[in-house]
């Protein structure tokens, strides 16, 4: 996931987490939503991004310390996303089939997770 963007916004209610990865060209992985660093427990959306598809949104809830995964399954591409927590730090995986016959898997720390 090498060079992915990821922010992750303090309010009220947790943290806002904005991720995008690039998987390959034109195509990208987002993932939005809220994590509860004292937690570990994860609210958000996943989407593949691809020009001239409509993004289909595969929810992501759980907690981290148990992992997160979600399928997805979109025009001419297929795959999963997990999330999960490793030495202290957000990380997340792909898996993605892109028709006819490519396919991509990768791992990386995306974020560290503030200690309580």
């Amino acid at each position: 996931m090498g060079n992915n963007n990821t922010s992750l916004q303090n309010n009220s209610d947790g943290d806002r987490l904005d991720i995008t990865i690039p998987v390959a060209p034109m195509i990208n992985i987002q993932v939005v939503g809220s994590v509860d660093h004292k937690t570990g427990n994860v609210d958000a959306e996943c989407k593949v991004l691809l020009p001239g598809v409509e993004p289909v949104a595969v929810g992501l809830g759980g907690n981290l310390n148990n992992g997160i995964h979600g399928d997805f399954n979109v025009p001419q591409v297929q795959g999963s996303v997990s999330l999960y927590n490793k030495d202290g730090c957000m990380w997340g995986s792909y898996h993605v089939k892109v028709e006819p016959d490519q396919e991509l898997h990768d791992e990386s720390q995306l974020i560290p997770i503030p200690s309580s």
